[in-house]
């Protein structure tokens, strides 16, 4: 990896407060033309208190939509029975709690990219202001959420972890699932439940809207960002790279939209989510 894109990463690392670089900006680290000409725009805006309140909307249409259609059978209870202890329990809880605040910032940033392959620009109406670093921000440096890597993972989860591949259509294990090994009989109790939850309409409805609120939410990034084919070639990539980027951008876009839903039902069966916000959404 060359010294750009590792600052670049560094960089997202510091925006979003988290001690590791997620799945969507490794892939993207792969084209480091792409991602540096991508992050001009994309740093800045990210780093703003619009993007982060828009962030915060994401997640809870999730949970609104995973407390309308999914009764958990899976219960902290239950998983106490597969023998996890409450510090266990505590420890699960907090890997969700960094998800929930990394999941949609990822999903809006990706929306982006995917819109820009479209228009010759997008964003530039949102709000400069630079979000404030609050308490919450400085609990996800702190928190043991990072993703295990394959070594670490027990062998005898490789079959759940095999079919999540499989039902997602992915190569790899998402970040989520990584952090959640940490606990086999949870990752096994839990997939149980979550792979079917797409059969429910209304749940699928609101893994739509989730990707409609965040393409839209494109126009107010606070920098302007170009990144369509006309971009990317001007900045020297080759036809099948741009392929390669597009559907990373569109393979990402539809999974953090999953993971943001997914992250917000292991909320609801593990009896911490947080209760519903109020008042309109936030001004971007």
């Amino acid at each position: 990896m060359d010294a750009r894109t590792a600052a670049i990463l560094a960089e997202a690392r510091r925006i979003l407060h988290v001690p590791w670089t997620p799945d969507v900006l490794r892939a993207l680290a792969a084209h480091p033309a792409y991602l540096a000409l991508v992050w001009r725009s994309l740093g800045p805006s990210m780093a703003t208190g619009g993007f982060l309140g828009s962030a915060r909307y994401v997640m809870e249409m999730a949970r609104a939509a995973v407390r309308e259609v999914y009764e958990p059978i899976l219960t902290p209870e239950t998983l106490r029975q597969r023998g996890l202890t409450d510090g266990d329990l505590a420890a699960a809880a907090a890997v969700l709690e960094a998800f929930s605040f990394v999941a949609p910032q990822l999903l809006l940033a990706v929306a982006a990219l995917r819109e820009a392959f479209d228009w010759e620009q997008v964003g530039g109406k949102g709000r400069p202001e630079p979000r404030e670093v609050t308490e919450e921000e400085r609990r996800m440096e702190s928190l043991a959420a990072v993703p295990l890597a394959d070594d670490e993972i027990d062998p005898a989860l490789a079959p759940v972890l095999a079919h999540v591949r499989a039902v997602l259509h992915l190569p790899f294990v998402p970040d989520l699932y990584r952090a959640l090994a940490r606990w086999p009989a949870l990752v096994r109790e839990a997939w149980e439940e979550l792979q079917h939850l797409p059969s429910y309409a209304p749940y699928r409805r609101r893994g739509r809207a989730l990707v409609y609120y965040s393409l839209a939410g494109s126009k107010f990034l606070a920098v302007p960002l170009r990144a369509n084919g006309a971009a990317l070639r001007e900045a020297g990539m080759a036809e099948g790279e741009i392929d390669a980027v597009r559907e990373t951008t569109k393979t990402f876009l539809t999974l953090l939209s999953t993971l943001t839903l997914t992250t917000a039902a292991l909320e609801r069966a593990l009896d911490v989510m947080p209760p519903p916000l109020e008042g309109p959404p936030p001004r971007r």
